[in-house]
């Protein structure tokens, strides 16, 4: 038995993709190899034909039989993946016609499918245009609900193409340089100041931001665009100045591989609280001088 593989654009499989699962087999695309698949030969072994759907091997169903036609004078089996099935053509051919009009009401219901998927995602496309410039503005100067109104769309719609408008906030920001700020710190923390060390601020579950401040409830006033509502002070590790910027950069250098990239931020970890005591508890007993900062 020599097996051949049959590929064609008649359905809405792509010729690569139906190329890819011939394997080593000699390959024959319809209609132009039609000729070459029943050529007069001497071979006494009959041939095999491997397709992705019997839909590929006509259009029309008078095209079909003629290819059945010619299949029966040499016995051939077609063998199609789609069904998983093997028809072998030597006599009734109408079981083999059944199967054959059954994969092409299914290939054209996909094209169909397609189709209408491909239209309904192009106005989909041409709605968030509408708002994407201003999806990472300040939700104070254009409120979620206006743009969404003005797009026609759900919020769930907009989050997966532009994704969540807090993230894409604060990504914004740190893209044109108006980052989270940092508190200028003196070798003695200034007399306002209650605190002095390093803080975990909680953006959300298992989602941490460790630093080094003088207050760190005046920096958590700084950083609104996170989820505000979500936001706390986790937690608060009291040391001086100097010590702490050496604890903040041992600890993330000892988190670095939980680091949150979706936020951009060398300092936000997605990490458990219990890992990031752990971290800290090791960094101060090894910690015993400042590190040398540029």
């Amino acid at each position: 038995m020599t097996d051949k593989a049959i590929i064609s654009d008649y359905t809405y499989r792509t010729l690569a993709s139906q190329r890819a699962n011939c394997g080593d087999m000699p390959v024959f695309i319809l209609p132009d190899d039609l000729q070459h698949l029943f050529r007069p030969t001497t071979r006494k072994t009959n041939d095999r034909f491997h397709v992705d759907s019997l839909a590929v091997l006509a259009k029309k169903e008078a095209e079909f039989r003629d290819f059945l036609s010619e299949a029966k004078k040499r016995k051939i089996e077609i063998v199609s993946r789609e069904d998983n099935k093997t028809f072998i053509v030597n006599g009734n051919c109408e079981n083999i016609v059944k199967w054959w009009k059954d994969a092409r009401r299914n290939g054209v219901a996909k094209i169909g499918a397609k189709i209408s998927s491909d239209a309904k995602k192009a106005i989909t496309k041409a709605a968030v245009e509408k708002i994407r410039d201003r999806w990472p503005l300040p939700s104070n100067q254009w409120p979620t609900s206006t743009l969404l109104a003005e797009a026609d769309l759900s919020l769930n719609t907009v989050k997966s193409v532009l994704g969540p408008r807090p993230i894409v906030q604060y990504n914004y920001r740190t893209m044109h340089g108006r980052q989270i700020k940092q508190v200028e710190m003196s070798d003695a923390p200034r007399e306002e100041m209650d605190f002095c060390g390093l803080y975990v601020f909680k953006i959300e579950r298992n989602v941490y931001k460790i630093g080094v401040s003088g207050d760190a409830r005046r920096r958590f006033k700084d950083i609104s665009q996170y989820h505000k509502k979500q936001m706390k002070v986790e937690k608060l590790f009291t040391m001086d100045i100097e010590k702490a910027y050496a604890v903040e950069s041992e600890v993330h250098n000892r988190l670095r591989k939980y680091l949150a990239h979706e936020y951009k931020g060398r300092e936000i970890f997605r990490v458990s609280l219990e890992t990031i005591k752990r971290a800290v508890k090791r960094a101060i007993t090894t910690v015993t001088t400042r590190p040398t900062y540029e």
